[in-house]
């Protein structure tokens, strides 16, 4: 509308060039607070207090390869190793946990049954103690 109207106002003059710089003025005005939004998002984003964990898991992976590109055959070698000594210390150490859950398991039901069974032997007593 308001185009149409600047149109008309100046359609009978000599400036005829006068609206169509001002719609390319408003345009540019546009675009320039779109890239002040932008630049103000992206400012918000790398100033958030997450945004070096951020940066870490993001580069992580490229500085890991960097490490491993710098070592030598041997030296892989020998990380393999290591790492699958650690996988299976892992293994027998989880093994032990599950045996332990298990045990601990058992040991929860037999205290669970001792106090029931408790428990019906304090009612019994009481029943017993009311009737004589």
């Amino acid at each position: 509308m308001q185009k149409a109207v600047v149109g008309l106002f100046f359609k009978n003059t000599d400036f005829n060039i006068i609206p169509k710089a001002l719609n390319q003025w408003k345009e540019w005005v546009r675009s320039r607070k779109r890239v002040k939004e932008n630049a103000r998002y992206i400012l918000n984003c790398l100033n958030h207090p997450l945004a070096i964990y951020f940066k870490k898991w993001k580069y992580e992976k490229a500085d890991s390869e960097k490490v491993l590109n710098r070592l030598s055959k041997k030296q892989l070698v020998d990380k393999i190793v290591a790492d699958e000594n650690l996988i299976g210390s892992s293994k027998s150490r989880i093994q032990r946990m599950d045996q332990a859950i298990d045990h601990l398991n058992i040991q929860r039901d037999n205290l669970l049954e001792h106090f029931i069974k408790g428990q019906r032997l304090a009612i019994a007593w009481l029943q017993n103690y009311n009737i004589a």
